[in-house]
Order: C-alpha cells, then sequence, then structure tokens
C-alpha cells in the first residue's frame, strides 16, 4: 500500500480547519490522514470506491403491523462521498399487530443514491434518496423512499452501519381507509470487494 500522501489545506471547513491528506492513487487505499490544527495525524478509514455487498437485521413496520425483517443490499461507491444503492427488505416470520400474527408480508425493493459525509473518525453519517415499490400482503406501490444512517468502517474492506428507511407513505392507491407509514430501523454488515 502506497504511503506517498498530497496535502491540501481546507480551511474552516467540513474539517474544521485541518489539513486533509488523502492517497495519490485512491484506488489502492481508502485509509486516509487528517492533520488537525492540534498537529495531530487522525487516520479515517473510508470505504473503498467499487463494489460491495451486505445484509443487515431489524424491525420492519407497515401501519400498525410489524416484524423482525432482513435487508439484502448491493451497491457501487462511486467516491468517498457516493454510492449507489440497490436495497431489498423482507420480513423474516410473520408480522404482528399488538401481539396478534397476521399472514401479511411486508417486501421492499428500492434504489437508492447514498450521500456520504467522511469525518476524522472511522464514523461515517450518511442519507439515502431514493424510488422504491413496496408491497404489503397483496397491496403494493412504488415511490420516493428515504433514508439516514451512521457507517462504522471496521477494515479496509469490512463495515458495519445503523440506518433507518422510510420506505412508504400512502394508502396502496385508494385500497386501504387511511395513510400507513412503512419504515425499518436495522444493523447492516457491508463487505468491499
Amino acid at each position: 500500500m502506497k504511503k506517498i500522501v498530497t496535502t491540501i489545506l481546507l480551511g474552516t471547513g467540513l474539517y474544521a480547519g485541518g489539513n486533509y491528506v488523502t492517497p495519490v492513487d485512491a484506488t489502492q487505499s481508502k485509509t486516509i490522514e487528517i492533520i488537525g490544527e492540534d498537529g495531530k495525524v487522525y487516520r479515517v478509514r473510508s470505504q473503498r470506491e467499487g463494489v460491495y455487498a451486505g445484509i443487515g437485521f431489524g424491525k420492519s413496520s407497515v401501519g400498525k403491523a410489524d416484524g423482525i425483517s432482513t435487508s439484502l443490499f448491493f451497491g457501487y461507491m462511486i467516491s468517498s462521498y457516493a454510492a449507489v444503492e440497490l436495497r431489498y427488505n423482507t420480513l423474516l416470520s410473520d408480522a404482528e399487530i399488538n401481539g396478534n400474527k397476521i399472514s401479511s408480508d411486508i417486501e421492499n425493493v428500492a434504489l437508492y443514491l447514498k450521500q456520504l459525509i467522511p469525518l476524522k473518525t472511522y464514523v461515517t453519517p450518511y442519507a439515502l434518496v431514493g424510488y422504491g415499490k413496496t408491497s404489503y400482503g397483496d397491496l403494493s406501490d412504488s415511490g420516493f423512499q428515504w433514508g439516514a444512517g451512521i457507517d462504522f468502517q471496521y477494515t479496509e474492506n469490512l463495515g458495519f452501519s445503523v440506518d433507518y428507511e422510510s420506505f412508504y407513505s400512502g394508502d396502496f392507491d385508494g385500497e386501504l381507509k387511511e395513510d400507513i407509514e412503512a419504515e425499518n430501523i436495522k444493523l447492516n454488515t457491508r463487505y468491499s470487494f
């Protein structure tokens, strides 16, 4: 791994006046160093550019029904600041309303643009905006979806994240008497290839 770096002065912007040091060949290493105003060097791991895949587990809900869910996702990291991600969410078991099991399946497929904000640590907050299709039993509808999360880069290839997704708000084209919200919160693990 190359240790040659270029220093860029960022002023008082996102990095609080520190100097930003990045690898000359960004495709070989995504570990960057930031020199703070105190003169200390802070190492920052950022997800590598290229293809990644992952799995997540959490809780999904549609209206009053909820259950334990899983998520599979595949993405392409365009830069340290942006990625495109395809996600699939589904329940692992029957949904429940007030502890009573119902057999309605909750599924969601969405394509997101993922905006990342690298910081001086191994933590990277991000936002998701996209379009997807949500199915709830025999009902389905498509529309705008969004989310937010925090990524923790463990190694150059392995990372973890916690995120929230709002993947539906509406009445399934008038099929329901009232609008419902569909959302999930989950813990993910990701591997960059």
